[in-house]
């Protein structure tokens, strides 16, 4: 499981390649916060100064970016997903 991943691609830009454990694990409790009412989401945060700032909630895997598959595929992928039933 990845906490983070860097964004910057410049290392010099970025001088602490660690995120404050505080930080880390304030970034764990708010990311399973907003999860909490989804079967499937991913979280994403921006850490700018650190100071945690809110990006979005992307409920497809890979962005929705899945062009070695064709939709046959990925509608049965779909059909795997249990929906509760105040989502259907």
């Amino acid at each position: 499981k990845r906490l983070y991943e860097r964004i910057n691609e410049n290392e010099d830009d970025v001088p602490n390649s660690e995120l404050d454990f505080h930080i880390s694990e304030n970034l764990i409790k708010y990311a399973e916060n907003l999860a909490k009412p989804f079967p499937f989401v991913r979280v994403d945060f921006y850490v700018v100064e650190n100071k945690i700032y809110f990006a979005e909630l992307t409920f497809t895997p890979n962005a929705n970016i899945l062009k070695a598959y064709k939709d046959v595929f990925l509608n049965r992928l779909g059909e795997k997903l249990i929906l509760p039933k105040k989502y259907k």
